[in-house]
């Protein structure tokens, strides 16, 4: 069940639970580790801004390792992606050629793929499976990326039929930002799309769906333009602002996640880490006019 609820004040990680083996052979439906893990961008980043030294950085790189290795023991595998990531985007993306990123990517790709073979068990179409990313079982053809495709689908259809109306959508849209300071229960509940979807459907596969269909729900082809040119900006920082420098390295973090399952993270996450980067600064502007 998707829970949007995270706690305020002083960062903590609370882990209430046993870790669960990622070597275990199936795959659990349900973890109970804090959803602060993920939130751990957010003093990563803010650490990085202000590491100025070549002890501070690698006192800062050890540090994220074991963010990046806490999230394993409890099977959060978005969670490790996002932090790997942030840790590649800080460190070595501008060290490495983008041949050798390709080649790594596609071998990493059928590493993690090996790895899901061993865990899952070997059966006759894991071959398949293994090099083409398919599944042919009974005569269906399946995949792992058709669910977010098939929520994708559905949503749409849902649109084109009417059951996600003129209200439907502008409620989603506001309660995406009233989602940074409202717990799920108090916010509107057509803002988590995919839970809503339940009541018209049995299962969704996936979870979630493109960033071009939700910004079509929100405000049609000029929504999914703006965004797109919006996003276009973010990365190339034409005005080389330092906020959105810093935005910009946390959308290429989380991209796994809001790309493929749903864009509340890019604001209420997003939201906080801005906030947390500005308090820094004057926290840190502060300090200096004393000293």
């Amino acid at each position: 069940m998707f829970d949007s609820r995270v706690a305020g004040g002083v960062y903590f990680v609370i882990l209430k639970t046993t870790p669960i083996a990622i070597f275990a052979s199936e795959y659990s439906l349900e973890t109970k580790s804090s959803s602060l893990l993920e939130y751990a961008l957010i003093p990563l980043i803010g650490a990085y801004l202000y590491s100025d030294t070549k002890i501070k950085k690698s006192i800062f790189f050890l540090l994220a390792m074991c963010f990046l290795l806490l999230p394993l023991l409890y099977g959060k595998r978005l969670a490790f992606l996002m932090i790997a990531l942030l840790i590649f985007n800080l460190f070595f993306s501008k060290k490495i050629k983008i041949k050798t990123i390709l080649i790594g990517v596609i071998s990493l790709s059928i590493a993690l793929r090996l790895f899901a073979l061993f865990r899952v068990g070997l059966t006759g179409d894991n071959i398949d499976w293994l090099f083409l990313v398919l599944g042919i079982k009974n005569e269906v053809m399946s995949n792992n990326q058709g669910g977010v495709m098939v929520c994708s689908v559905t949503y749409l259809n849902l649109i084109n039929e009417g059951v996600f109306d003129f209200y439907f959508r502008v409620k989603s849209l506001l309660g995406v930002f009233s989602n940074i300071f409202l717990p799920s229960s108090m916010n509107f509940e057509e803002t988590y799309i995919n839970l809503y979807t339940m009541k018209y459907i049995t299962a969704i596969p996936g979870n979630g769906g493109f960033t071009s269909v939700y910004l079509y729900l929100w405000g049609g082809i000029l929504a999914v333009i703006w965004g797109a040119l919006a996003f276009n900006k973010i990365l190339r920082n034409p005005r080389k602002s330092r906020l959105v420098a810093v935005y910009g390295i946390f959308v290429m973090a989380t991209f796994p996640r809001w790309y493929a399952y749903n864009m509340l993270i890019l604001v209420k996450m997003g939201f906080w880490l801005l906030l947390f980067i500005v308090l820094l600064d004057l926290f840190d502007r502060t300090m200096r006019k004393i000293k």
